[in-house]
């Protein structure tokens, strides 16, 4: 009877063995040939990959799967019109984790640490790439948890939903999924080098991922122009966008004050919202333009009457209206000085 249990021992501990070490070749088969196949996913609009290499895999228990170093690029589109724009990122995820939380297999927890983005502005001629170029939005220690509900009836419909969750997390800053995210960005506005914290929290079913207001804030104090209330939120809840936001609102302060100084007969004001609008458009779509530009209209002081308000409303939509008509970034000085749409305030 012994000798039998010892053989019964002896058997099972080289079926697990052997079932340990089949899953693991199964497992570096399915990394090599599934998951750089993100790359030619259809289900994720406005946002693509490129390029994907994917570290060794291994089995670190009966239940988790981790992934060495993975790496690619990262196109998304951050635009509300068709067509918009593409911006790319190199990213690179120092562990790559996935895990079955639930013995139904219902829950699974994908995790990614150390995670790192930097932008590649490869931007068309006539894009705002003269001050972008100068130094690319990068993040660093960034980390992320997600939570999938998965079907074992319908496991690709479970993907694709965690998939277009994830990419409406990364595009609109909020989706219907549980997920954990932290990480630090850091850009250029103006001549300053700035940095905030990326957060994310529970509201409902959704997360939301934000910058630290506090960030944003003293961010704003040191800007040539103070950023409203209305607009540090609207910078804080839009933290992919953020860098991209500050970056044309200081630009186009600078190009209008520069053509004002050269010659005194230039509407600075009026060049200054028109060339905003026109390039929050170009980069956004007018939507996005629209509710950003109407932010710093919100409990501004120092805009001098109700009027000059809404002479700043009316050539925020000019500026939109140009840059949907596809008019070039360098014929706006002369249109905002010629064009009798435009509205030069009289004080």
């Amino acid at each position: 009877m012994k000798r039998l249990v010892f053989i019964l021992f002896i058997v099972g501990i080289f079926f697990i063995g052997g079932s340990y070490l089949t899953v693991a070749l199964l497992l570096d088969r399915w990394t090599d040939g599934v998951l750089p196949r993100l790359e030619t996913l259809p289900v994720l609009k406005g946002v693509s990959f490129d390029e994907i290499s994917v570290g060794e895999s291994s089995l670190s228990s009966f239940n988790s799967v981790r992934w060495g170093r993975v790496d690619g690029f990262l196109r998304l589109s951050l635009s509300d019109m068709s067509g918009g724009r593409l911006r790319k990122f190199r990213f690179q995820v120092e562990e790559l984790s996935c895990s079955i939380e639930d013995p139904l297999l219902r829950r699974i927890v994908v995790e990614a640490n150390e995670i790192q983005l930097q932008s590649l502005n490869d931007l068309p001629d006539g894009s705002i790439s003269e001050f972008r170029d100068r130094f690319q939005e990068s993040l660093t220690g960034g980390r992320l948890r997600v939570e999938i509900d998965f079907n074992l009836l319908h496991p690709k419909e479970s993907i694709q939903r965690a998939l277009n969750s994830l990419s409406d997390l990364l595009k609109n800053g909020r989706a219907e999924i549980s997920a954990n995210v932290y990480g630090t960005v850091s850009f250029m506005v103006g001549s300053s080098r700035q940095t905030a914290h990326v957060l994310s929290t529970a509201l409902g079913r959704q997360t939301v991922i934000f910058l630290d207001r506090n960030d944003v804030e003293y961010i704003s104090e040191s800007y040539s122009q103070r950023l409203t209330e209305t607009e540090i939120d609207l910078v804080a809840t839009h933290p992919l966008q953020a860098p991209i936001l500050l970056q044309i609102k200081e630009y186009a302060h600078r190009v209008a004050l520069e053509a004002y100084r050269r010659d005194r007969r230039v509407p600075k004001d009026a060049y200054r919202h028109v060339l905003w609008s026109f390039l929050l458009t170009n980069e956004f779509g007018p939507e996005f333009a629209e509710i950003v530009t109407d932010a710093h209209e919100v409990g501004a002081t120092y805009e001098s009457s109700a009027l000059a308000s809404k002479v700043d409303y009316h050539n925020n939509a000019v500026g939109r209206r140009y840059a949907v008509s596809g008019i070039k970034e360098k014929e706006l000085l002369t249109l905002v000085q010629t064009d009798p749409l435009v509205m030069k305030r009289p004080f």
